[in-house]
């Protein structure tokens, strides 16, 4: 995508006004989360209406399904429905291409989409195997946190949530699950960052706690919003150290899996990561990289790096492949999966340029020898990267495909 899907979603604002063993294990092999600077979707032509189409828009997920949208976006941004349709690639259009949609379906889920009625009722739109699709009570829960959201306004404190002692709960069981595998698999900058934010293990933190812990650390800060939030204010929100956070947990009936990032991805995943100075230069090398490029498929690069590293960056630490990336981190099912990947060396033009699966376990990773390679490698690619660097790079990755 060229702006990443928004899934029905307004920005919650820019900046913060803070600055200054369970039942059900995770589902094997599929993703147990989806994160918001994600690009999701292809152009593609449809077999029945023909590419692009009048009304209707017609997209691929990387996992191959088709996704036709039977709506257009709305004034506040919203897609009602959506199905699956046969689908063939568009042969005069690049595979790297991407286009902004919103999208409520079943194959590949993002962020649920959330929308305004005429009479300013919030809904979020789950899918139908999202655990929670037939618990009205969870529906309300999840459409009152984004209603907090919607409202939020810049120079505003972001929204405190009055979490409930189960979602407490939720918290607390996925904390010590994760805390065990982290001891194992996570490579020790992480678990030392870790431990300097000491985040809460017994109760969901609120941003603003969040906020509070990070700065002094990394000068980070978080920020609410109800979903997705479009791919250039999002890399523009990390150049400012700001970090865009949903705020709901997943369903209680599956603590270890969710079908979309909740509250335990954005802060157990990326807080802890961004509480190293190290990981956090990068990331915002990242974002500051956003505001040079001027065409989507140089963005769309960076973010793709970006997945392969900050979302599921795997280093050596003695011999053995640790985990730093928070997509792995605060994946239950991931994290006893990733070392038997196809772990293949730092490879810039490769990492922007391969396809990949969202909602599945990541076949292929990059491992960095060293904090130093990946500030080398990576680090150097975000703060030095424009238009030209990243098409020759693209140019580069197509002519050895």
């Amino acid at each position: 995508m060229s702006n990443r899907p928004t899934a029905g979603c307004r920005r919650a604002g820019r900046g913060c006004a803070e600055r200054g063993a369970p039942d059900r294990p995770s589902r094997p092999g599929q993703r147990d989360f989806l994160h918001s600077s994600h690009p999701a979707v292809k152009w593609l032509e449809c077999k029945k209406c023909g590419f692009g189409g009048q009304v209707d828009q017609c997209f691929r997920m990387p996992g191959g399904a088709m996704v036709r949208a039977l709506t257009t976006a709305s004034g506040n941004g919203s897609i009602r429905t959506a199905s699956v349709e046969p689908w063939r690639e568009r042969p005069d259009r690049p595979s790297t291409m991407r286009k902004e949609a919103m999208t409520v379906f079943e194959e590949g889920q993002l962020y649920s989409a959330v929308t305004t009625d005429a009479d300013g009722q919030v809904q979020v739109h789950l899918g139908e195997d999202h655990p929670g699709f037939t618990d009205p009570v969870y529906r309300a829960r999840r459409a009152d946190i984004a209603s907090a959201s919607l409202a939020h306004r810049p120079g505003q404190p972001v929204p405190t949530i009055d979490y409930t002692d189960e979602e407490h709960g939720v918290w607390a069981l996925v904390s010590a699950e994760l805390a065990a595998k982290h001891e194992r698999y996570a490579h020790p900058e992480y678990l030392e960052a870790k431990a300097a934010l000491a985040l809460p293990t017994d109760h969901v933190p609120q941003l603003h706690e969040v906020t509070q812990a990070l700065m002094p650390l990394t000068g980070w800060c978080y920020t609410a919003a109800p979903g997705l939030v479009p791919l250039r204010e999002f890399y523009a929100d990390l150049g400012r150290r700001t970090f865009n956070s949903t705020q709901y947990l997943r369903h209680p009936s599956e603590p270890l899996y969710t079908p979309e990032p909740d509250i335990i991805h954005e802060v157990i995943g990326h807080a802890n990561q961004l509480a190293s100075p190290r990981f956090a230069a990068i990331a915002q090398a990242a974002g500051e990289a956003s505001e040079r490029l001027e065409t989507e498929d140089a963005l769309q690069f960076v973010a793709d790096v970006f997945w392969f590293t900050i979302e599921f960056g795997v280093m050596n630490d003695g011999g053995v492949t640790k985990a730093y990336g928070a997509g792995i981190l605060s994946s239950y099912g991931e994290l006893d999966e990733f070392s038997h990947m196809d772990i293949r060396p730092l490879d810039i033009p490769t990492m922007g340029t391969l396809n990949y699966d969202i909602t599945a376990y990541q076949p292929v990773l990059f491992e960095a020898q060293s904090m130093d390679q990946l500030e080398g490698v990576v680090g150097t690619f975000f703060e030095t990267v424009d238009d030209d660097l990243a098409a020759r790079m693209r140019a580069e990755a197509h002519a050895h495909a």
